[in-house]
């Protein structure tokens, strides 16, 4: 997207701006990964958490033991 000129600006010098770095405080993204910023209780928990596996939510992979009965027949309840 091109910004249109100012009236002004044939008479004012153009403006060069330093290139952008990052604060003194943070480190790099490159030098580091998120899991170094964990203290090593904290990746502890996160490794137990990964030997566990995929978390599932449900009744996904559990098999009923008994087959659920056939929809719109009377049930016998009796017994």
């Amino acid at each position: 997207m091109q910004i249109p000129a100012s009236p002004y600006a044939r008479y004012l010098p153009p403006v060069e701006r330093p290139a952008p770095s990052p604060p003194s405080g943070i480190a790099s993204p490159q030098s580091s990964t998120l899991r170094d910023v964990l203290t090593p209780e904290e990746q502890q928990f996160f490794a137990d958490a990964e030997a566990l596996g995929p978390l599932w939510y449900g009744h996904a992979g559990v098999k009923d033991s008994a087959p659920a009965p056939p929809l719109g027949q009377r049930l016998d309840v009796r017994g």
